[in-house]
């Protein structure tokens, strides 16, 4: 079972969580058995490539899975309190207050047809009881706390005046509104240039350091994570395979696809190589799973238990990783310019 430590009581607290997708070929277990903690203050990273659940993982947190996904076992604790049991009214009382989200595509999460204003100042009116003139005064003190320039002339503009990086402030403003203890960022820089993503990147971890807030960071990339994250959580087809402080995971990845992802990352520095680093294969089909490992399909070290076991998470170096064969004496070079975190 796959449980991140940490030093303080669990924030957040996620147990054995399954959530499946109901489809006419079968069911595709997205979201397959996956556990851990989040302390105060923690930022995690879960990454992974397409399909292999962060989205869903993220959104079934807050009970935000769309149909024909379900979560169908597993509990979600905040601070004790299961989020799973609540009704939806009780749990509309918590999205956006105690936990709040940020989506990876701004164009399409803001309302078009509302100003900047009356979108910041709707989790505020109705969470915090505010009048109009109030969450007007608080909707500026948040453009300007996320360094969005002439703030007074960006409340009273709409999402297509605005640029891309800015409706993604924007859309962080929203989440800070209420004062949230729990951040989900689901690939909030990906329609982003690579400039935008460290400025994005940057301004999350000092909201995240300054207001003491825990953050859940999916993304797919591992450059982002070496900037922002305490822990990284490696998932692929549903699950987490390896789980480490940040630092421990570049320097020394304990699991085949982990080293792949990392190994994909071109070197900064030395010579060109005549190819990239990729992974083969491709993920596999989540309507018909393996009875061994996922991953044994495109590993390179594989044993022949990989193909009828599946491994569950163990201690290995600075975290867990679920893999049969012990990867601690395997020599392993971390791209240059990215491991220094």
């Amino acid at each position: 079972m796959a449980i991140l430590p940490s030093r303080r009581g669990p924030l957040l607290s996620v147990r054995d969580l399954h959530v499946h997708f109901m489809t006419k070929r079968g069911v595709a277990r997205a979201v397959d058995g996956v556990s851990f903690d989040l302390a105060p203050g923690e930022r995690l990273a879960i990454v992974g490539e397409s399909g292999s659940g962060k989205s869903v993982l993220s959104m079934s947190l807050l009970g935000l899975v769309a149909h024909p996904g379900r979560v169908v076992g597993g509990s979600v604790e905040l601070e004790g309190r299961d989020l799973r049991a609540l009704s939806e009214r009780d749990l509309n009382r918590v999205r956006g207050r105690d936990v709040a989200m940020v989506f990876q595509d701004p164009m399409s999460s803001l309302n078009p047809v509302l100003t900047v204003e009356a979108q910041i100042a709707a989790p505020l009116k109705r969470h915090m009881g505010m009048s109009s003139t109030a969450a007007r005064a608080r909707a500026l003190e948040l453009l300007e706390q996320v360094g969005i320039p002439a703030p007074a002339q960006r409340l009273v503009a709409y999402p297509h005046q605005l640029s891309g990086g800015m409706r993604q402030r924007v859309l962080l403003a929203m989440a800070l509104a209420c004062g949230p203890r729990l951040l989900i960022a689901d690939e909030p820089t990906t329609a982003l240039d690579v400039t935008v993503q460290a400025q994005i990147v940057a301004l999350l971890s000092d909201l995240a350091q300054r207001m003491h807030m825990a953050v859940i960071f999916v993304t797919h990339d591992l450059g982002l994570v070496a900037r922002f994250a305490d822990r990284v959580a490696v998932m692929y087809a549903g699950r987490f395979v390896e789980t480490a402080p940040t630092a421990g995971l570049f320097a020394a990845p304990q699991h085949p696809y982990t080293r792949g992802l990392l190994a994909s990352i071109p070197a900064i520095t030395g010579a060109r190589p005549d190819r990239l680093a990729q992974i083969a294969g491709a993920p596999p089909d989540l309507l018909a799973p393996l009875p061994g490992c996922p991953f044994e399909p495109r590993c390179d070290v594989g044993v022949a238990r990989c193909t009828v076991d599946r491994p569950a998470l163990e201690r290995r170096g600075s975290g867990e990783a679920a893999c049969w064969v012990d990867l601690a004496a395997t020599k392993f070079t971390p791209a240059v310019g990215v491991a220094r975190v």
